[in-house]
């Protein structure tokens, strides 16, 4: 065939396998990333922005002009009058049932920044509750690790078990020949049956525990996850890393906020320049001397000016700014937590490591044992229970391996969820 020929076959056979192995393989990366799509508060940062810009408009009409209708029906005891007489000058005396209707408009032309403060403060309040969303999504991330650890952790012990259960239905067979040779007995058949159905009992548990897992991993991603395979990838860590965490912009964003307090609460006493006009009709008009219906206008400038507050502004102020000291506080709280947090799972991983190494040894060794225990047998010098237990030794030598492969991997997606690098 030509050499062309055997290229192209050769790699479309890898391209194959590789998209069936893609299909049938979900990464750990991936899950996080359907946690991601799926989690049921991201929409609320897009909440919460909708809502500061509705504010921010809010906020912004103050600096419009206020417009309001005024009606107004008085009768009054007295009215204003002149205490003397002039000859032949008649002064009207002014009605004491006054009316008026009138069109006020109010424009702020300085109101010390509180305007600008308060959007300011907004602006953050929504940040702040996107960051919020994002630590309870650190939570869920720490929960799929787990149900992801306890997952891998099952269907390895499930394999190994299928593994020995192999091994000793070809054993059956074997016994079946010592017990014609005279070698054994039919009672070192039924131990054997016993202990295969003893392992289908575990493998059974096993399943029924991979299956409820598998729903939960299911519930928090979405994703549908039947007959595929899930793996963590081959990832280190790295002791340098800087702390990432969502929780550090949320300290940042209240801590800001406290400042903005601060500044709401010294500027509440600065002055406040108000433009101001009114238009109206009634009687009397401007002309106190009038009993007559008349139209008036006025405009003016007025300024307000909080003299004395008996301190409630600097009280406010202090309040704002030990809120501000104590969030320092917790953030350096939580950063040492962290930080208890990565050295207890680096000392973690590192132990693992040391039990992985001493994990090997011991399979070998326990090996030799069961080649030497399965000669013995075949010899007629050993029992069927010395056989079966030295074989659940090795088992439980390779279960611990496998163990503490998938541990290790686990510490290290704790430790990059804790330190914010996913």
């Amino acid at each position: 065939m030509n050499t062309k020929y055997l290229l192209l076959i050769f790699i479309c056979i890898f391209w194959f396998n590789n998209v069936f192995s893609q299909n049938d393989t979900i990464t750990f990366n991936s899950l996080l990333q359907s946690l991601e799509q799926n989690f049921k508060l991201k929409e609320n940062a897009f909440n919460a922005d909708s809502v500061y810009q509705l504010k921010n408009r809010i906020n912004n009409t103050s600096y419009l002009p206020q417009l309001n209708l005024i009606t107004q029906a008085t009768y009054q005891s007295d009215v204003t009058s002149l205490p003397i007489s002039i000859p032949h000058v008649t002064i009207p005396t002014l009605d004491k049932d006054q009316y008026k209707v009138a069109l006020e408009a109010n424009q702020i032309i300085y109101d010390g920044s509180l305007t600008k403060i308060v959007n300011k403060r907004d602006a953050l309040s929504a940040e702040l509750e996107a960051a919020q969303s994002k630590v309870n999504l650190t939570n869920l991330k720490d929960m799929l690790n787990k149900w992801t650890y306890l997952y891998l952790t099952n269907n390895k012990i499930k394999e190994q078990l299928q593994e020995q259960k192999n091994i000793l239905q070809k054993k059956q067979s074997e016994v079946e020949h010592l017990i014609s040779g005279g070698l054994a007995t039919i009672t070192d058949l039924d131990m054997l049956q016993v202990e295969l159905l003893k392992i289908e009992q575990q493998i059974d548990a096993l399943n029924n525990t991979c299956n409820g897992i598998i729903s939960n991993i299911e519930l928090l991603t979405s994703q549908k996850l039947e007959d595929k395979t899930i793996k963590y990838e081959n990832e280190d860590v790295t002791t340098s890393d800087t702390i990432q965490r969502c929780e550090l912009s949320l300290y940042e964003k209240r801590e800001n906020i406290a400042l903005l307090n601060a500044q709401f609460a010294s500027k509440k006493r600065l002055p406040q320049v108000v433009a101001f006009g009114q238009t109206g009709y009634g009687k009397p008009g401007l002309n106190m001397l009038s009993n007559e219906f008349d139209t008036y206008y006025l405009v003016g400038l007025k300024m307000v000016l909080n003299v004395y507050d008996w301190g409630r502004s600097s009280k406010e102020k202090k309040i704002a700014l030990l809120n501000q000291k104590s969030i320092r506080n917790e953030q350096e709280l939580f950063k040492q937590n962290v930080q208890l947090q990565q050295n207890e799972l680096i000392s973690s991983i590192n132990k693992i490591e040391q039990w992985m190494e001493k994990d090997l040894q011991i399979i070998e060794l326990r090996n030799k044992i069961v080649q030497a225990t399965n000669a013995k047998l075949l010899n007629g010098t050993a029992k069927i229970t010395d056989y079966l237990s030295d074989l659940n030794a090795k088992t439980q030598a390779l279960i611990d391996l496998e163990k503490h492969k998938i541990e290790k991997k686990y510490y290290i997606q704790a430790y990059k969820i804790v330190t914010g690098i996913k």
